[in-house]
């Protein structure tokens, strides 16, 4: 739909900055010094739990996903929750967050696999296997507290499990654990 040849070329190019990015910063990995290399890979599990914590809130403070359609509006349209669910993950990547999340993985776990080779490689096609793994079960959780949120018991039940977390963090906060 866009006409303008130079902005679909800038579209193009914005689709592609994530890869790119990921890619450039695969080998650099050998112009980082030795010690801020093990700074780094501490940093890793931080990384990746951040990364589960976005893959699980961000579609439940959406209310399941990104929907392309709402749902009163499909009332006249024969479409299965299946295809529904598909369509929220496919529309993952669009959020600018999770983007940002993908590429700092992936960077992070370049810098902790070393130089340049077959352990980045490996540590690339794991990192890959994480996101999605997380992405989905993050999509699967969210449509689940969706789901059972629908009825005034799950409501309750919801905010009570919300509540206790609350207060578990809090307690695991106040004493340092």
């Amino acid at each position: 739909m866009v006409r303008s040849g130079l902005l679909r070329a800038l579209l193009l190019v914005m689709a592609l900055l994530p890869a790119l990015l990921c890619l450039v910063g695969v080998f650099l990995v050998d112009l980082v010094p030795d010690e801020e290399s093990f700074n780094i890979a501490l940093g890793t599990p931080t990384v990746y739990l951040a990364f589960i914590l976005l893959a699980v809130l961000a579609p439940m403070a959406a209310g399941g996903g990104y929907e392309l359609y709402p749902p009163e509006q499909l009332v006249a349209y024969p479409i299965r929750p299946r295809t529904v669910f598909a369509g929220t993950l496919l529309l993952a990547p669009v959020n600018l967050a999770w983007m940002l999340n993908v590429v700092a993985l992936v960077l992070i776990t370049s810098f902790a696999s070393g130089p340049v080779g077959w352990g980045t490689v490996r540590g690339s096609l794991s990192v890959v296997a994480f996101i999605a793994l997380a992405t989905v079960g993050g999509h699967l959780l969210a449509w689940l507290v969706v789901g059972i949120r629908q009825s005034r018991t799950g409501r309750w039940l919801t905010w009570a499990v919300a509540a206790a977390l609350g207060a578990t963090v809090a307690f695991l906060v106040r004493f340092g654990y």
